[in-house]
C-alpha cells in the first residue's frame, strides 16, 4: 500500500508541474535507493512511475534504463510468480537497446532473458540468449558482464546435463571474477561448481568446495544477499541428506581451511583438465 501511494504521489505532481521527465528522474532516483536497500516493492513503484514519465516524455534513453530496472524489481518483489511480466520488461529493454544502438544494454538485457528462460525451463533460449549476451559483453571487454553470462551459462548446462560445458564455462566465470577481484562472483562460481561436481557422482568433494564458500562467509569476508544465502544454506542440507551430518561436517572442515583465494586455485587444479574426459 505504502509503494502504491509512493507511485500515485509521483504521478500527481507530474501532472500537477507537467515536467514529466523532472518527476520521472526523481522516481528513477528513489527506485535506485530503495532497490540498493532491497526494498523491491517500493522501488517497483518508483520505476513503473518513473518509466511512465519517461514515456510521455519521449525520453527513450532514460526510458530503457527505467524498463531493465523495473523488470529486475519487479522480481526481486514477486520472485517467480510473475515471470512472463518480467520476460515482457526484459524484451522491452531488449528492443529498445538495439534501437539506440547501446550494445551494453543489449548484453544486459540478453543475459536477464537468458536468467528467465532458465526459470521457466526453456534451456534452449536460455543458451541462445546468454550466448549473444556473452559475446557482446567480450566485444565490449566487459570482463564482469562476461562472468555473468558464463556463470548464467553454466548453470543452465548443468541442467541439461552438458557437464564438460557447465565445467567450462563456471571454471571461466570463476578465475575471471577473481581476476577482477568479484569476490561474491567467485563465491557464487564455486557453490554452482559444487553443484555440478555432485551431479558428476561425488557429493563428498562437492562438500569441500562448498566449505570454503562457507568459511568466507562466516569469517565476514562475503556479503552476501539473501537470495544468495538461502540457496547456499538450501544446497548445504541437500548435501548433509546425501552424506550424512559427519562425512559432510568432515569435508566442510577440510574446506573451511583454504581461504577463498586458495580454494579458487585448488578447484581449477582439481576440474581442469575434466577429472570425467
Amino acid at each position: 500500500d505504502e509503494a502504491r501511494a509512493l507511485a500515485e504521489d509521483v504521478a500527481r505532481l507530474a501532472a500537477r508541474t507537467g515536467r514529466e521527465r523532472d518527476v520521472a528522474r526523481a522516481a528513477h532516483f528513489g527506485g535506485l535507493a530503495a532497490h540498493a536497500a532491497l526494498r523491491f516493492e517500493e522501488a517497483e513503484a518508483f520505476f513503473c512511475a518513473a518509466a511512465n514519465g519517461f514515456r510521455a516524455s519521449g525520453d527513450r534513453v532514460s526510458l530503457a534504463s527505467a524498463i531493465g530496472n523495473l523488470a529486475s524489481a519487479t522480481l526481486g518483489h514477486s520472485g517467480q510468480t510473475r515471470l512472463p511480466e518480467v520476460r515482457s520488461l526484459y524484451e522491452e529493454h531488449l528492443r529498445l537497446a538495439r534501437e539506440l544502438g547501446d550494445d551494453r544494454a543489449a548484453a544486459t538485457a540478453l543475459n536477464n532473458l537468458g536468467l528467465i528462460s532458465t526459470l521457466t525451463g526453456r534451456p534452449e533460449d536460455a543458451r541462445t540468449h546468454l550466448e549473444e549476451s556473452l559475446v557482446l559483453f567480450r566485444t565490449l571487454g566487459d570482463a564482469l558482464g562476461a562472468t555473468i553470462s558464463l556463470h548464467t551459462l553454466g548453470d543452465g548446462a548443468i541442467e541439461l546435463g552438458d557437464f564438460p560445458r557447465a565445467r567450462a564455462c563456471l571454471l571461466e566465470a570463476m578465475n575471471t571474477g577473481h581476476r577482477i577481484g568479484q569476490r561474491v562472483g567467485v563465491s557464487s562460481s564455486l557453490r554452482s561448481l559444487s553443484r555440478l561436481v555432485d551431479r558428476e557422482g561425488d557429493p563428498e568433494l562437492a562438500a569441500e568446495i562448498l566449505g570454503s564458500v562457507l568459511a568466507a562467509r562466516d569469517s565476514g569476508e562475503l556479503h552476501l544477499q539473501e537470495g544468495e544465502k538461502l540457496r547456499i544454506e538450501q544446497w548445504r542440507g541437500q548435501l548433509e541428506s546425501r552424506l550424512g551430518r559427519d562425512t559432510l561436517n568432515d569435508a566442510l572442515a577440510r574446506g573451511a581451511a583454504r581461504s577463498l583465494d586458495q580454494a579458487v586455485a585448488w578447484v581449477s587444479g582439481v576440474l581442469d583438465p575434466p577429472r570425467h574426459a
